[in-house]
């Protein structure tokens, strides 16, 4: 996969959210607690894979 195209599967916490039903705030707490993977670009900026995430959620359950 070109690096453009992983890019444009890389979802922001806002994007993640929205997609969960669930508030970015929520969603920073489960990244924090490593309760879902993510990737940290900066110190403010973090972007997360929806397949990886939806993974550890269901392993979490």
């Amino acid at each position: 996969m070109t690096e453009e195209r992983e890019a444009e599967r890389l979802l922001t916490a806002k994007q993640l959210a929205n997609k969960l039903q669930i508030s970015e705030r929520q969603v920073r707490r489960l990244y924090q607690k490593s309760k879902i993977p993510g990737f940290k670009i900066s110190y403010r900026c973090l972007r997360f894979d929806l397949d990886e995430v939806l993974g550890a959620l269901k392993k979490n359950v």
